[in-house]
């Protein structure tokens, strides 16, 4: 059930997506848009810094 919640959240560009690659494409990008925008919003001083969430066993983080 948590897959789907988010299955049913994505653009439908991505869900329809005719193939595999096409739908890592444009799943990428969209992931992308969004981690760009969140660090716009961070940077620009609309996210606080508690909204940001970094596992201490990886490079990468989460915008919660």
């Amino acid at each position: 059930m948590r897959v789907v919640k988010h299955w049913n959240g994505w653009p439908r560009e991505i869900v329809e997506a005719t193939s595999l690659e096409t739908f890592k494409a444009r799943l990428h990008g969209a992931l992308n848009n969004l981690i760009e925008l969140n660090i716009s919003l961070l940077t620009a001083g609309r996210l606080g810094r508690s909204h940001l969430k970094v596992p201490s066993n990886t490079k990468h983080f989460m915008i919660q």
